[in-house]
Formats: C-alpha cells, structure tokens, sequence
C-alpha cells in the first residue's frame, strides 16, 4: 500500500513536471541553470569559458554553484565550439557506424547484441540530457566502454567474414 502510495505520487508530480516545467521546482532549477549556461557559453561561443572556471546561477533568491545537470551543456560551455564540434563528430560517427553495422549483420544474434549496445548507449546519451553523464568516471565509463565493445564485436564480426567463416 505504501509503495502504491510512493509510485502515484512520483508519477503525478512527473507528469505535472511535465506539463508546465515552471510548476516543478527541480525542473525550474534545470532550466535556470540550461538558460545561464547557453548565455555564458553565448559570451564566449569559440573556446568555452575554461575548466578551471566555477559557474554559477540564482534558482530564485539562492545562488546555485553546480554544472547545468547536462552533460552536452556542460561541454559546450567549458570547451566552446571547439570542444562540442569533435564530441558531436565522435558521437554522430558512432552511431551511423553502429546503424550500418545492425544493418549489415546477417546473423539474427548478432543483430541482438548490437540493438542492444545501441539501445544502452542511446539510453545514456538520453540521460544526459537531463543528468550529469561524463562528468565523473561512474558514468562515463559505461558510455565509451560501450563504444568500443560495439566496435569490437562488429570488428570482429568483418575479421570472421574476411576469413569466410560465418559471424
């Protein structure tokens, strides 16, 4: 009865988050902290404002001294176009080889365990967006080490069909 109790409240105050961001207090603390960090980053576009640089907004009346609680944000304001530009390149690379490699594969487990990286992966990328994701290794390792598993697997998928052997 109590965790009935716990879910119905979590959903309803998720879906009232949802419609109008304003009303939730940590979605109003996200979004004033997305708005600083495209500004800041608006005053310096090409090289970021540096990593030794705190930042900081108000949420309110109280001073928040926090990354934006998004990591793509984050790159952006630290690194600049010069930062963001390569991320996006490596990310956008990855997942057009990872599509053509699902693709290609004819083997139907094969096409199992790269759906399945894709999917982490993309879960990831999508948490992101909301939370810290390579701002410390607990996370990020799981977001490039599933990189390089898939490239692995489907690397060793071509080794196995230059050898003619099935993969």
């Amino acid at each position: 009865e109590q965790t009935a109790q716990v879910l119905e409240t979590s959903t309803t105050r998720l879906v009232a988050g949802l419609q109008d961001p304003q009303a939730d207090p940590t979605a109003r603390w996200r979004l004033a902290g997305w708005e600083e960090a495209i500004n800041s980053f608006l005053s310096n576009p090409i090289m970021g404002t540096g990593f030794g640089e705190p930042f900081d907004w108000y949420s309110g009346r109280a001073l928040v001294e926090n990354r934006p609680h998004n990591t793509y944000l984050t790159i952006q304001l630290k690194t600049g176009l010069t930062g963001i530009g390569p991320f996006l390149f490596i990310v956008l690379s990855f997942y057009i080889y990872a599509l053509r490699a699902f693709w290609q594969a004819a083997a139907l487990q094969h096409k199992a365990v790269l759906l399945a990286l894709i999917a982490a992966h993309a879960g990831l990328s999508v948490f992101g967006f909301f939370n810290l994701l390579l701002e410390s290794p607990y996370l990020a390792i799981f977001y490039w080490g599933i990189m390089g598993v898939l490239v692995a697997v489907e690397q060793r998928r071509l080794d196995f069909s230059r050898q003619g052997m099935v993969g």
